[in-house]
């Protein structure tokens, strides 16, 4: 619509005849010396003059609609955006209107732009127009015939599902997903026969996306086909659902479903038949006609993935249990929830790959399971026919430490290494689940007790696994140091143990507080210290534990990672100090010539008073 003036005089509003039928899209004003009123002077006159006029304002719009996507891109998509359905609608109902403009409009595809906001980055689905589609199509060969092929589909809720699909494919495809796009493309392939051909991608006829199975490897998929199909027929009774296995790209995705153009009219049909203007014999046929259909719908395909691990997978358990009817239904709906209408893209594609995860999650954690079971009952049936060997000592002092498995008692773990593990003790500090000795819980605490030299146990809150694991120090055979410690405001030890040494101490709250962990390690020293038998054990045992503290604070510059390959390496200090500095580069996957260093700079520290 626009305004017309004759001569800076207004004439009519609103004038829907003066520009070319296709401009629908287009307002404005026209002032024109040219333009004759009529005798009303309510409208101009329609002679040679306004023909004339007519055109020339139709090759301006057209000029400018060029002109914008070439030198302006950015405001040309802008334009699109706001008129793709006049645009493109206009370009469906005028042939004229068509031949001019139809190289320049845009489809989104599935490629992938960058979008710079300030520092912020974020992508998009680019958009292509129609020359430069059909130029890239045609510089990497994809033709048939000698006419390019226009990839594209229509199917609005599936957008995520046909991008991935192609993406991973490496095909271009075109959204036609809008009203008017897909009238669009198909008389694009009209007017530009035999040059271009079109080809859908998102119904089963004619699909580039899917590679058949040959029959050999076929096989290995019909009892999982049979079993879907069985399970779809009685789940969804008035629809016909055909499954079957081929490959397609990615392999993450294990199943899909696609339409075919049975099933897409009589979608349509249905939709059309709901519609409230529909009245009378019409409407009644409309209903006739769907009877039958309403019985038997016809058919979607569920395509499975032959190259899919999980659809690998299922193909070889048992499909009787409740187990597989779980992960054979939700692979179903997890494809249908990925192709319908009812979320949006962005949410389909979250739910997607978790949903997908998890199924591929519970088969392995299925798998494990099995084979775990069968592990304990072997290794269970070797430990009882077995003897258990009794354990010597580490030839270094080591002290098991006993408390309750709580991260509020890590402040006290770090400052009993620190107490221990350094000048002057050099024991090592041993918790049951530093190592796995025994494969079992009770074993293994057994096998760390019986290499232990001495023992330390936190009983503050009568921790039962602490008091039963002291018990048991109690029973073993051979006597050896125990220390209890107990917060300040603890309740009274059972009676049975008050023979016991204890050393109060208070708890740092905060497991980040170095300097209150400093302090308390060094008043569990200076306390064990006076404890006669723990001194007793740094004379009785020549070896002198190789903790990564101490590693750490000889000023070599080795990393948290060195200094624990060296530990578990070499244990001890003698064993350290005995290798070549070939060995102990090897101990540490260390760098050539720094296992040097490492020697020497912990014989310094060894020697500093």
């Amino acid at each position: 619509m626009v305004d017309i003036y004759q001569a800076r005089m207004f004439v009519v509003s609103k004038d829907r005849n003066l520009l070319p039928p296709w401009a629908r899209f287009v307002r404005g004003v026209v002032d024109s010396p040219d333009l004759m009123p009529t005798a009303a002077r309510d409208a101009v006159q329609q002679d040679k003059a306004f023909a004339q006029i007519q055109d020339v304002l139709g090759n301006l719009v057209i000029r400018c609609l060029t002109e914008l996507a070439v030198e302006d891109r950015p405001r040309f998509e802008k334009l699109m955006e706001y008129h793709h359905y006049n645009l493109k609608g206009m370009a469906v109902e005028f042939d004229d209107f068509f031949d001019a403009v139809a190289d320049l409009m845009i489809f989104e595809c599935n490629d992938k732009v960058e979008i710079r906001d300030g520092a912020f980055i974020s992508q998009r689905n680019r958009l292509i127009s129609m020359k430069e589609y059909i130029d890239h199509q045609r510089a990497l060969g994809r033709t048939a015939d000698k006419s390019v092929i226009v990839n594209y589909f229509r199917e609005a809720g599936a957008t995520s599902q046909y991008y991935r699909l192609c993406q991973a494919k490496g095909l271009l495809v075109l959204s036609a997903c809008a009203i008017f796009e897909e009238q669009f493309l198909q008389k694009y392939e009209r007017r530009r026969s035999p040059q271009v051909a079109l080809r859908r991608i998102d119904i089963v006829e004619g699909s580039d996306v899917f590679e058949a199975l040959g029959d050999d490897e076929r096989k290995n998929f019909l009892d999982l086909e049979y079993y879907m199909s069985t399970w779809l027929r009685g789940a969804l009774p008035t629809q016909e659902t055909t499954v079957t296995t081929e490959r397609f790209a990615p392999e993450s995705m294990p199943a899909l479903i696609t339409e075919t153009r049975d099933y897409e009219i009589e979608e349509r049909f249905e939709k059309l038949s709901e519609h409230a203007s529909l009245l009378g014999a019409f409407g009644k046929l409309t209903e006739k006609t769907l009877l039958i259909p309403k019985r038997r719908r016809k058919p979607l395909y569920v395509h499975l993935n032959a190259s899919n691990r999980l659809v690998q997978k299922l193909s070889r358990v048992d499909l009787s249990t409740e187990f597989c009817h779980q992960i054979v239904s939700g692979l179903y709906n997890n494809a249908l929830v990925y192709s319908s209408h009812v979320v949006s893209p962005e949410t389909k594609e979250i739910l997607y790959e978790q949903f997908n995860q998890t199924l591929e999650h519970l088969i392995a954690q299925q798998e494990a399971l099995v084979a775990m079971e069968s592990e304990l009952r072997a290794r269970d049936q070797a430990q009882k026919s077995a003897a258990v060997a009794v354990l010597p000592k580490t030839p270094h002092v080591s002290v098991f430490i006993m408390m309750p498995f709580d991260r509020r008692y890590d402040p006290l773990e770090e400052a009993l290494r620190q107490a221990l593990e350094t000048p002057p003790l050099f024991f090592q500090v041993t918790l049951a689940r530093d190592a796995t000795i025994q494969p079992e819980l009770l074993p293994n605490v057994r096998a760390h007790m019986q290499q232990a030299h001495a023992f330390i146990a936190e009983i503050s809150e009568h921790n039962p696994n602490v008091m039963f694991e002291l018990g048991a120090v109690a029973a073993m055979p051979e006597s050896r140091p125990t220390v209890v410690l107990r917060q300040a405001k603890a309740s009274a030890p059972a009676v049975d143990i008050q023979h016991l040494i204890f050393i109060d101490y208070d708890l740092p709250n905060d497991p980040g507080n170095a300097s209150a962990i400093g302090a308390l390690a060094g008043q569990l020293r200076s306390s064990l210290a006076r404890h006669r038998q723990f001194a007793k054990l740094r004379g009785e045992v020549a070896h002198r534990y190789l903790s990564p503290l101490v590693l750490g604070k000889i000023g070599a510059r080795l990393s948290q990672e060195e200094a624990e390959k060296l530990s578990r390496h070499f244990t001890t200090i003698e064993a350290l100090l005995g290798a070549n500095e070939e060995e102990v580069e090897h101990g540490g996957a260390l760098s050539s010539g720094f296992g040097r260093v490492v020697k020497a700079q912990l014989d310094r520290f060894l020697a500093a008073p």
